[in-house]
């Protein structure tokens, strides 16, 4: 997945020869947030750490599907870096700890998701 990240300008897409604006609807947002890692996922999907914002999960094209942070069940929104395990869980590194989140445990039709998390 050919994404690379700019602290202050947001994500950008490879093709080989020219860097493009990509999830541009989002770079407001995603530099707002201070954007410190990516973390492409198995299912084609992207993970973004942010040190103010939490975990925004974008699709393949580009679309925030979820924006998870303490509001929904984080116990810190610095996430400074992302992996995904062999079981599909991902291992965050938080300002305040180390948390694997299981996936998928979030409910995109409810306000709040809820979030299966278990601090290390």
């Amino acid at each position: 997945f050919p994404v690379t990240i700019s602290w202050n300008k947001g994500l950008f897409f490879y093709d080989g020869q020219v860097f493009s604006p990509w999830a541009a609807a989002l770079t407001e947002t995603l530099t707002a947030a201070n954007i410190i890692n990516v973390c492409a996922l198995a299912d084609g999907t992207l993970m973004v750490a942010t040190m103010k914002d939490g975990l925004y999960h974008l699709s393949n094209n580009g679309e925030l599907l979820a924006n998870i942070g303490v509001a929904n069940g984080l116990s810190d929104n610095l996430v400074t870096h992302i992996m995904q395990d062999r079981q599909g869980g991902l291992w965050l590194a938080l300002g305040n700890g180390i948390t694997r989140l299981e996936l998928p445990v979030w409910n995109y039709l409810r306000p709040s998701p809820v979030l299966i998390v278990h601090m290390v």
